[in-house]
């Protein structure tokens, strides 16, 4: 499922980037609108089906809507920052604080935050260099692979 999933979202964003914008080579910044932010918290909340990625179903979103790859990379990250506050909020009204000190929540909220800027960052440089829908494709092609050859040679 997971296979099939990351060659359908390299597939989408294979598609959504043909767009004239991107065939002429330029470049438009564009400005996150309501609708925009409605669509794609909604296609977010598709990622609770398993094998869908957040920040793939996010990105796609974006690509689709028009907006750069660039674009697209930071936008998913910053959308996923209320997520994680509310998912960790949540956890801990429902579950307590448990042996959690002050101090662990210090370091663990900046190792995740350094860890966090330096992936974004590097993902940034990835989206100026790679088109992430050949990486997408391929690897949802190699994930399909055994269970074929399963299919294929039983």
């Amino acid at each position: 499922m997971v296979g099939t999933v990351l060659v359908i979202l390299g597939s989408i964003m294979w598609f959504s980037s043909q767009s004239p914008e991107t065939i002429k080579g330029t470049v438009l910044k564009k400005r996150i609108s309501f609708p925009n932010t409605v669509l794609v918290g909604c296609a977010q909340g598709l990622a609770v089906i398993p094998g869908i990625s957040r920040s793939g179903i996010t990105e796609s979103t974006l690509l689709i809507r028009g907006y750069t790859p660039q674009e697209a990379v930071r936008l998913s990250f910053f959308m996923s920052i209320p997520m994680i506050f509310l998912s960790i909020s949540t956890f801990f009204l429902l579950e307590g604080f448990g042996t959690l000190t002050v101090l662990v929540a210090i370091v663990g909220i900046t190792a995740a935050f350094i860890a966090s800027f330096v992936t974004m960052n590097f993902m940034l440089i990835l989206a100026e260099k790679v088109k992430f829908y050949y990486f997408n494709i391929a690897i949802g092609f190699l994930a399909i692979t055994p269970y074929v050859m399963q299919m294929v040679f039983s």
